[in-house]
Parts: C-alpha cells; sequence; structure tokens
C-alpha cells in the first residue's frame, strides 16, 4: 500500500476522480446511506477553504483503497481536523496509514489537537454514528461501518462530543403542549413567515445571517462564506423530501430564528425530520424556539406524518426536550474523537 498526496500528484483531475469514487465504490450493506455522491466529494478538493487543508489517497496495486482530509481550524491554529475518511475495510491498514499520514502532517503544521471525523468544519460532513443494533438509516445523518470507530479507538483517539437523534410519536400531543408560546409570541408582535424548497435559494441569505449568529457560540464553530453555505443549503433542500422551514420575525420587521424542516421515509413510514433550528442570543429564553417547534411538528400532524426526528442534536441541548414530549421511538448515538499529538 502506498499513500499519494493531492498537493503533490501528477494529475489533479485523475486523483479528484478517484477520491469521489471511494463512497459508492467502497461501502457495502447496510452501511450505504448517506455517502457522499462523486461531485459533492470531488467539491471539496477544489473548494475555497481559508486554512491550509490536504487530501490523500491509499492505493494497493494502483487501486484506490481509502482516502482522507485534513485541515488546520480556520479559527484555532492549535486544531486540526480529518475528515471524509473511507477505506476498504478488507485492509486493515488502509485506515491506519491515511489516520497516521493525516495526523503526522497536521503535527508538521504545528496543530496540537486533532478531532475528527471533520470535513473542515461542523458546516459540512462530521460525526460517525456509534455502533448499535437499531436498524434506521437516513441518507441525513452519518451512516458508517463500525470498522471507522474502532480505527479511532485503536490509534489513541478518544470520545470527545456525544449528539443523538431521538424518533418520536404523538406529534398532536407535542403540538399541544407547545401551542401556548406560539399564541403568546404571536401576541408580542413577531409574526411567521413559511417557504418550501421552492424558495430556499431566496432565503439562503437571511438564512446564513440567522444561522451564524445563533450557532456562532458552538463547539467548533467557524464561519463560512456564503457562497459555501449556499452550495450545502440548496443541496440538501435538493436531498430531502419535502421541505417545510419558517422565519420568525420580529415586531419590528428583523429576522431573529428560523426553523428548518423537510419530510423523509423509512419503508411505509412518513417521518417529519426536525432539521435545524436557530434563534439569535438577544432573543434567547423567550419561548421562541417552542414556537418555533410548534410549526414544525403541528405541519406534520396535520399532514399525517407518522413519526417526527430531533436530528443530529448536541447532547444536553435544550432542542433534545422536545422529543421527550412524545412518545419515545428510537435513539441514533453519534460522536466526534480527538487526540492530543503535541
Amino acid at each position: 500500500m502506498r499513500l499519494a498526496r493531492y498537493s503533490a500528484c501528477q494529475n489533479a483531475g485523475e486523483f479528484r476522480a478517484d477520491f469521489g469514487a471511494l463512497p459508492n465504490r467502497l461501502r457495502r450493506r447496510p452501511y450505504r446511506h448517506g455517502m457522499l455522491d462523486r461531485a459533492v466529494c470531488e467539491r471539496f478538493l477544489t473548494a475555497p477553504y481559508p486554512a491550509v487543508h490536504e487530501f490523500w489517497l491509499c492505493y494497493q496495486e494502483g487501486r484506490a483503497i481509502g482516502g482522507i482530509s485534513a485541515n488546520v481550524s480556520a479559527s484555532d491554529p492549535d486544531t486540526g481536523c480529518f475528515g471524509l475518511l473511507e477505506f476498504d475495510t478488507d485492509y486493515c491498514g488502509a485506515g491506519e496509514m491515511l489516520l497516521t499520514g493525516a495526523c503526522d502532517w497536521l503535527s508538521n503544521q504545528g496543530v496540537k489537537r486533532v478531532v475528527g471525523p471533520m470535513a473542515f468544519n461542523t458546516w459540512f460532513p462530521y460525526r460517525f454514528r456509534l455502533p448499535d443494533s437499531e436498524p434506521h438509516s437516513f441518507d441525513w445523518e452519518p451512516c458508517n461501518p463500525p470498522d471507522y470507530v474502532q480505527l479511532l479507538e485503536d490509534n489513541g483517539f478518544g470520545l470527545t462530543e456525544r449528539y443523538n437523534s431521538i424518533a418520536f410519536g404523538q406529534l398532536e400531543k407535542v403540538a399541544a403542549q407547545l401551542e401556548a408560546d406560539y399564541r403568546r409570541v404571536l401576541a408580542e408582535g413577531f409574526r411567521v413567515t413559511a417557504f418550501d424548497e421552492g424558495s430556499v435559494a431566496e432565503q439562503v441569505s437571511t438564512l446564513f445571517r440567522l444561522s451564524h449568529a445563533s450557532f456562532a457560540g458552538n463547539d467548533f464553530f467557524e464561519p463560512i462564506p456564503e457562497s459555501l453555505f449556499a452550495e450545502a443549503y440548496i443541496r440538501l433542500a435538493d436531498k430531502g423530501g419535502r421541505i417545510r422551514a419558517w422565519l420568525l420575525i420580529e415586531p419590528d420587521g428583523e429576522p431573529v430564528g428560523f426553523f428548518y424542516t423537510f419530510v423523509d421515509r423509512h419503508d411505509d413510514e412518513t417521518v417529519a425530520v426536525l432539521k435545524s433550528i436557530g434563534v439569535v442570543p438577544a432573543m434567547r429564553g423567550r419561548g421562541l424556539s417552542n414556537a418555533l417547534v410548534y410549526l414544525g411538528v403541528k405541519a406534520a400532524a396535520d399532514a399525517g406524518v407518522d413519526y417526527a426526528i430531533s436530528a443530529l442534536v448536541h447532547s444536553g441541548n435544550p432542542s433534545g426536550v422536545f422529543a421527550d414530549k412524545g412518545r419515545f421511538r428510537w435513539r441514533h448515538d453519534y460522536a466526534l474523537w480527538q487526540k492530543t499529538i503535541a
């Protein structure tokens, strides 16, 4: 086996094509969910990320059997990330060779802590799903072989952050428990504007501003250019099912919050995915999140959706309590890992 580095390759187009083909070519059932398509993978190699970054492929007899990215954090030069990790699990050494190569490179950049999996930052694919026996898998969540988690543990990485998705029913009951907050917010002069997949592009600038204001205090947050944000959001709109989303507007006419949901399917059931909610810091503590979630859950209940998922929530985040109001169905857990290298 040998490693090839993107910045030193002789044929950049061939490297990008090999890198982009990895997920679809290497993943096996039941882990063929949530894979990045070829165009998205290749786009990472040309994206205008502001900090130093690199990509590697692992070859066995001329065939690419794995790949990985690494970057220095744009906001914290002591922290680096690895991401986009894929490797053929028949070749036990491929994953270790890729991970070691990325960590050695990050050490040479002066990085002291490596975090992952994270492609650049939390706006893009990050986290692995922890091994479990729960059979549900969706394209919007990590769906990795347990070998990927084992690789990190075997190479000295420790779990640092946890996340979860919780499925719950009784949507009418959940909506009823949140309705008082919604009515009170309207009485205070706030209003809501709904939009769907046909108008996501029109709202991107507003979502960009609100997201950056709402998430700036989150772990591993980094600002990104609006052009990259637009690519990510519009891609999500194209990938998901029916989108239902809302902007919350204060009495003076300024948007101060948003809630982004879409409808997915699993087997014969429809699922409302409660994907992203944000309220600007100055407006927190007034029940605005509850008001927004009411809209999403009520719309799902009215549409006859079978159940909802509080999706990809940081463990301990108040957003997770909405799932506690309904009937629990299942839970998926995800994580980030870290390792000190200097």
